[in-house]
């Protein structure tokens, strides 16, 4: 297996989830949705970023969201994370109405967001930059926001760099040290951006690992990439945006393997 980095156009079909991803069949039934849009719009100016959008995310669920550049994904975390307001619909996290709620608010009710450039304290350690999400981002004591720090740190493989300064990490520990964080705030909705972009094909199965990992503990994720083969391997549902519209929805497989798809996402033919 080589170490270069893994392009979009790198795209093979794969009809059956990653193996690390697998939900054990017990835990399929009795599904509960942890959040649904109905008829997200926003617009800026002249432009619609989010026209008339609905979907919902089931609990425990990982959900993959794709579309080329300009196709809304951004926009989509950004309403759902509160930093941005949506013009016309409604979010509701467990029944919930949080359409205008604010970031901080969400975040306590458990919405958690990674960024796809990390945004870690520089001049902090590893361990420092995860206690303050512990503390100010879930609202925890000191000590129990000790004890939370040390498993995040091992189950995203950072145990052994917690004295590091972020400042000093490779680019797999800045993500890495980026999705600790939001852990820290002890979110039951984390929303991915792009995590794996800059990464190698070895690196990139450790996120798949951490991820698979994170919904044994019950998380849910939404999970944006422009690599089309990893999502494919590593979600459960794919929801693709095109011009801020919903383009289809679907097991991964059989969504990336529709001309539709192909000619919008791909921008290519299927032979």
């Amino acid at each position: 297996m080589n170490n270069k980095p893994l392009q979009a156009h790198h795209f093979e079909p794969v009809a059956g989830a990653f193996a690390l991803l697998s939900r054990p069949v017990s835990s399929a039934c009795n599904m509960t949705n942890i959040l649904t849009a109905n008829r997200l719009t926003k617009e800026f100016g002249r432009v619609r970023a989010l026209d008339d959008v609905s979907f919902h995310v089931e609990e425990g669920e990982v959900l993959g969201l794709i579309g080329p550049n300009g196709a809304g994904k951004t926009t989509l975390f950004n309403v759902i994370a509160g930093s941005s307001r949506i013009d016309k619909g409604t979010i509701k996290l467990d029944g919930e109405d949080i359409t205008r709620k604010s970031p901080s608010t969400r975040c306590r009710l458990g919405i958690g967001r990674t960024y796809q450039v990390p945004r870690p304290f520089e001049t902090l350690t590893v361990y420092e930059n995860v206690l303050v999400s512990a503390v100010h981002g879930a609202g925890r004591n000191q000590k129990e926001a000790r004890s939370e720090v040390r498993g995040i740190l091992e189950l995203s493989g950072l145990a052994h760099r917690k004295s590091h300064f972020a400042k000093d990490l490779n680019v797999l520990e800045r993500k890495l040290l980026e999705l600790a964080k939001v852990l820290g705030s002890n979110p039951r909705l984390l929303l991915l951006d792009e995590i794996a972009a800059g990464l190698t094909e070895v690196d990139f199965q450790q996120v798949l690992k951490i991820v698979g990992q994170l919904r044994g503990k019950g998380r849910t994720v939404i999970w944006v990439e422009h690599i089309p083969r990893l999502m494919t391997q590593g979600v459960d549902r794919l929801l693709v945006l095109a011009e801020g519209k919903i383009l289809a929805s679907g097991k991964p497989g059989e969504v990336m393997s529709t001309q539709q798809v192909a000619d919008v996402y791909l921008g290519r033919q299927q032979e």
